[in-house]
């Protein structure tokens, strides 16, 4: 299952945000990928912290800088194009029918 979102941000407008693939556990954050146990680690370090604006948490994730590299979520959904990344995350762990 994905859960894809689009979110309008103050300052680099529309980007992609959610589970891309739930058997996985892992998140999407425009190229950034997480595993949703650490990623949530993390927000919950951000809301306890008393001082928001020096918050730092340092959480592993990864990046793909080449956007053609991240992959088709919607073919890899599809199951009619494997591309990037996404696509080898669909060709193990394929959207359910």
């Amino acid at each position: 299952m994905s859960i894809p979102l689009l979110f309008e941000t103050l300052n680099r407008g529309e980007i992609a945000f959610g589970f891309f693939n739930i058997d996985t556990d892992m998140l999407l954050l425009e190229n950034y990928f997480f595993f949703a146990p650490e990623f949530c680690t993390g927000v919950i370090k951000f809301a306890k912290s008393s001082n928001a604006e020096n918050f730092y948490c340092n959480r592993k994730g990864y990046i793909v800088r080449d956007r053609e590299l991240i992959g088709d979520l919607t073919g890899a959904i599809h199951g009619i194009r494997f591309t990037g990344f996404i696509g080898e995350v669909y060709k193990v762990f394929p959207f359910p029918k």
